[in-house]
């Protein structure tokens, strides 16, 4: 018997068949399909067997490395989108059947603000078994907040590395009228149902983009006799993008029944997020006064802090009040006077 004839045969023989030794002239025979059966399915169970270790090791050793308390610090510090807004969780409890964890006490918070900006009182966080075979993580998180949903999902592309590559955000009709945060963000009372999906990449020079409707969206403005005026701004469709140490707005367009147009610009951060500078610019419509006259788009910007801002109109018709620091060119929406 050859060299070769042997190995085949030992082969065999840990496959569970015989290779018949191969007379001197004489071609060996091939096994027949039924006695290649019981060695396929050994060969069959002996790949799920690994695969199962290797994910019960796997799960394991994540468990090993993330007790509760330090799993609680590390979703912290690694979910925390940073320049002023911070995440902190109350409670981390791993779960090992469905692998994952139950988290309580999520808050969202601005830095200086005594209000939160989202709280949600629990998520079920759940590992994707199938990424965690193939030496990743993957974490898909979901959670009620301000009468809408939020669901994440962090990916990384090791399975003990030390933060995320990706985080993926969507939300599902968030009430940001219920945001005590988001009033205090802006200096005033702002709302309106959010949905829409946004992406980043953590990191010091992290970046990300998002894609936003905002429906039945409104702020309230200092009008007459300083009594509050509801502005409605209707229907808002908002397309962001973040790189470079800012944001860049492509597109925020505006309609309802008082307003209807597009702005774009951009806003940069400042240690104090309530002093963040916004520079916008682009076209806006009085629906209001075009109940009276011929509706005619005029030029509008929107400077300053985000808990200042400042409208300047131009080639408005309806000669409004001059206020603010352009006399002859600056107003409030409709309804209003001053800055908004």
């Amino acid at each position: 018997m050859s060299l070769w004839d042997r190995v085949r045969a030992g082969l065999g023989r840990l496959a569970g068949r015989g290779v018949p030794d191969a007379a001197s002239g004489e071609a060996p025979v091939a096994p027949s399909r039924g006695e290649t059966r019981p060695g396929r399915v050994r060969c069959t169970v002996f790949v799920v067997g690994v695969a199962v270790l290797s994910l019960g090791l796997a799960l394991v050793m994540v468990y090993a490395k993330f007790p509760d308390e330090r799993l609680r610090v590390w979703i912290e510090r690694t979910l925390s989108p940073g320049r002023g807004v911070s995440l902190a969780v109350r409670e981390v409890r791993t779960t090992l059947f469905p692998p994952g964890a139950e988290l309580s006490g999520l808050r969202l918070r601005l830095d200086g603000a005594s209000e939160v900006l989202a709280d949600m009182p629990e998520a079920a966080a759940r590992l994707d078994l199938g990424a965690a075979l193939l030496g990743r993580l993957e974490v898909r998180a979901r959670g009620a907040t301000l009468d809408g949903e939020l669901t994440l999902t962090a990916s990384s592309d090791a399975l003990f590395g030390d933060g995320w590559t990706r985080v993926e955000v969507a939300a599902s009709r968030i009430d940001l009228g219920r945001s005590p945060g988001l009033s205090w963000l802006f200096n005033r009372h702002v709302g309106g149902r959010l949905s829409g999906q946004l992406e980043w990449s953590p990191g010091k020079a992290g970046s990300g983009r998002a894609g936003l409707l905002l429906e039945d969206a409104f702020i309230e403005v200092e009008g007459e006799m300083l009594r509050a005026v509801r502005v409605e701004l209707g229907r808002m469709a908002i397309r962001a993008a973040a790189r470079d140490g800012g944001l860049f707005v492509s597109e925020c367009s505006v309609a309802s029944a008082m307003l209807r147009g597009d702005l774009s610009g951009r806003i940069t951060p400042a240690e104090d997020i309530r002093a963040s500078q916004m520079e916008f610019a682009g076209t806006l419509t009085d629906e209001v006064q075009a109940e009276v006259t011929p509706p005619k788009p005029a030029k509008v910007r929107l400077t300053g802090a985000l808990a200042s801002p400042t409208i300047c109109w131009e080639n408005r018709q309806d000669g409004p009040a001059p206020t603010g620091t352009a006399p002859d060119k600056t107003s409030g929406p409709p309804g209003a006077s001053g800055p908004p």
